[in-house]
């Protein structure tokens, strides 16, 4: 399922949601961040605070491209609190722009501020 989580109003980035977006236990949502606000279409990553807050049961999320979920952790936390973290997320191959972001246990409210991004090196930029 795609949701819009809120997006932070920084580096140029569009407030694109007022809401949080919810996940529950074992379910992802699908964020849109490839050519939002000033993030080029062509961005293979991005840098991004993710921010859990709202939580039910102790538990992380995993932050990842879609497809084969990776056992890794991006961000963890106790039961009610709130929790930031600095990630960086790989963006699918297809072009889509997407993260994929998964949630082990409890539900919790999901905030994505994405602070920069990484783009392919041009054949004709300047070596040195």
């Amino acid at each position: 399922a795609s949701r819009a989580p809120s997006f932070c109003a920084g580096e140029n980035l569009p407030s694109l949601n007022s809401k949080l977006a919810g996940i529950g236990a074992g379910q992802q949502l699908t964020v849109h961040v490839g050519g939002v606000g000033n993030v080029p279409f062509n961005a293979t990553a991005v840098c991004a605070n993710v921010t859990v807050t709202g939580t039910t049961a102790n538990g992380y999320l995993t932050v990842y491209p879609g497809g084969t979920r990776p056992v890794i952790s991006d961000v963890n936390w106790s039961a009610g609190q709130t929790v930031p973290n600095m990630v960086v997320g790989t963006l699918p191959s297809s072009g889509s722009g997407t993260l994929t972001i998964y949630n082990y246990a409890g539900s919790t409210d999901v905030i994505v501020d994405v602070m920069g991004w990484y783009v392919p090196v041009s054949s004709t930029s300047p070596s040195g």
